[in-house]
């Protein structure tokens, strides 16, 4: 039986770099390798930028979970990112909310997938 010692979300690009250094030392199972399949085509930017932006979306206020969705859907304007941030139940200005996007889109150029 498996023990869990821990529980912590992982964004899409994080799933798929486990996944991947998994995939070197041992075969993926079918469930693995479709999770594998499925995440390297819908990740829009490198784990390391994804474990950036998280820590800089903190820094925000904003919650761990929601910082994840933020991460996988990586919004492209002002009114995708204000509805990922309903859960939240806080008011984000105009400006923070430009600050967020302003930072996405660096952390995209910088750890895009080509």
């Amino acid at each position: 039986m498996i023990k869990v010692l821990r529980k912590k979300m992982l964004t899409l690009p994080e799933v798929e770099k486990l996944l991947r250094e998994k995939a070197k030392n041992t075969e993926l199972s079918s469930t693995e390798q479709l999770t594998l399949d499925y995440v390297s085509k819908v990740s829009k930017i490198k784990a390391e930028g994804a474990v950036k932006l998280f820590e800089k979306l903190l820094e925000f206020g904003v919650k761990e979970e929601t910082a994840v969705q933020i991460i996988n859907i990586l919004p492209d304007n002002e009114e995708e990112l204000r509805i990922i941030l309903i859960p939240e139940g806080k008011f984000y200005s105009h400006e923070e909310l430009r600050s967020m996007l302003e930072l996405i889109e660096k952390i995209r150029k910088e750890y895009g997938k080509k």
